[in-house]
């Protein structure tokens, strides 16, 4: 029986055979093979996978969130969704425009505050970006001689608002500045990098390598009558060196004094002789020269009581060349005090031309600072601006000339007083905007000195418009007065 029972339980239907010999086959690896399928349903079979979609990421935008300095340009990126996409400014100041095919990129206004931008793709689903348009920090160069420039920076605040305006611009080397006076030291530590060289000329071979009609032009030119050497603007005097160096010294180079413009293309043009005193024929060439060579400013640190309809009509050609020019208002009589430009002219100030700018004085370094000059020519109609111009730090030549000596001026660094040092005060001034907003003509950065100004009602009466020159407003059009 037991035996019996036993292969009873053994046995196996054959349902169930069936299944040990598939389960045997499965654990031996020996399926059958598979059926091979139809070669003219392949094709369906491949359609039919290739229409499956894949799954999309959802569509973003980076950066979501940033800061952004005015006037500088952000790129964002999208990412999933449906390309193409597209960007737009929903609320806030500023622009965008696509890049690329996942790019935009946005440039913010001079208006601070939030911007919020909108990213759309294909599907017309949408995303969006939050930016905050924030003013830079100020910036003061490490120059061991900064902290005693003080028409550049001074703690009573009656300077030109350098440092703030630094935090946007300090290279105005895209402008090139003409100085009109006796010539520069060619090799001062702190001048050299910022003059200008003609990429046409090879220096001292005798020779007009551009065809420009001046021989040895490298660095601007000398138009003294009867100089030994015209290629040669180099400064026998000490005036040239001084003016020079307030538009343009090195700046943040850890030597020295700093220029309005820490980078710059100062031309040299030679005027004046080793007494300071200037020729109106040597003026009226370096005029041309400067049409010639596509020069934006010219600052014109010298005056005198005499009318020249020649040099008139040079300017007035300067201006339909589209040069800005800066005058000194003058700095009085031999009484030391400043006469009345609106009742007794002084030239090239009083010259009625539509790019003339002209410039009186401010003291920058005491209680009294933003004050007018006691020497410094006024008027409430002719004088157009006032920047400081006591107690200005720039650079003087490192070998001393007969000048210095008869006037006790120290070498390489000086500090010096007149209308003639406010001027480039307001050329460097007006380089480093026009090099900030290259788009603007000259009577429009000329618009722009004017209405940026500080109202110092100190200068009521005295100065047009009470006007004294702030350069972080031309910059930044909405900083507070």
């Amino acid at each position: 029986m037991q035996w019996g029972a036993r292969l009873r339980s053994d046995f196996l239907a054959p349902q169930r055979l069936g299944m040990v010999l598939l389960a045997a086959i499965l654990m031996a690896g020996c399926l059958p093979e598979a059926p091979k399928p139809d070669p003219s349903q392949q094709g369906l079979a491949v359609a039919a996978v290739g229409a499956t979609p894949a799954p999309t990421l959802p569509l973003a935008v980076s950066p979501a969130t940033a800061l952004v300095q005015i006037h500088q340009t952000l790129t964002l990126t999208a990412s999933g969704g449906t390309p193409p996409y597209s960007f737009a400014v929903t609320s806030g100041a500023g622009s965008i425009v696509v890049t690329g095919n996942t790019t935009g990129a946005f440039t913010a206004s001079s208006s601070t505050g939030n911007v919020s931008l909108k990213v759309s793709d294909a599907a017309g689903i949408a995303t969006t970006a939050t930016l905050q348009v924030i003013l830079p920090a100020p910036r003061s160069p490490n120059d061991s001689l900064f902290s005693t420039q003080y028409g550049l920076h001074y703690s009573l605040d009656k300077d030109i608002d350098a440092p703030e305006a630094w935090g946007l611009q300090t290279d105005c080397s895209s402008v090139l500045v003409g100085v009109i006076d006796t010539g520069s030291d060619m090799s001062h530590p702190d001048l050299l990098n910022n003059l200008w060289t003609n990429p046409g000329e090879i220096a001292a071979n005798g020779v007009d390598d551009d065809n420009n009609g001046y021989v040895d032009d490298v660095h601007g030119y000398n138009f003294v009558p009867g100089a030994a050497n015209p290629g040669d603007p180099s400064d026998d005097h000490f005036h040239g060196t001084h003016v020079a160096g307030t538009i343009g010294a090195s700046g943040n180079n850890g030597v020295g004094v700093t220029g309005v413009c820490w980078r710059a293309k100062i031309v040299s043009l030679k005027a004046g002789n080793q007494d300071g005193a200037l020729y109106s024929s040597a003026i009226i060439s370096s005029i041309q020269y400067a049409i010639d060579n596509h020069i934006k400013v010219l600052n014109n640190s010298y005056g005198g009581a005499g009318f020249s309809q020649n040099t008139l009509n040079k300017i007035i050609s300067a201006n339909q060349a589209g040069i800005l020019f800066v005058a000194a208002a003058g700095n009085g009589g031999s009484d030391g005090i400043g006469d009345n430009n609106d009742t007794v002219a002084t030239y090239p100030a009083n010259y009625d031309a539509p790019n003339i700018v002209t410039v009186g004085a401010t003291l920058s370094s005491t209680a009294s600072a933003g004050t007018l000059a006691a020497f410094s020519n006024y008027g409430a109609s002719s004088v157009d601006i006032a920047a400081p111009g006591t107690s200005i730090r720039a650079t003087t030549p490192t070998a001393s000339t007969a000048a210095m000596s008869a006037s006790a001026i120290a070498t390489s660094y000086a500090y010096l007083q007149g209308t003639s040092m406010a001027s480039p005060l307001v050329a460097g001034s007006a380089a480093l905007a026009w090099a900030y907003q290259p788009v603007l003509s000259h009577l429009e950065v000329r618009d722009l000195l004017l209405s940026a100004a500080d109202i110092n009602t100190a200068l009521s009466n005295k100065i047009a418009g009470s006007r004294q020159l702030n350069l972080y407003r031309m910059l930044n059009p909405n900083h507070p007065r």
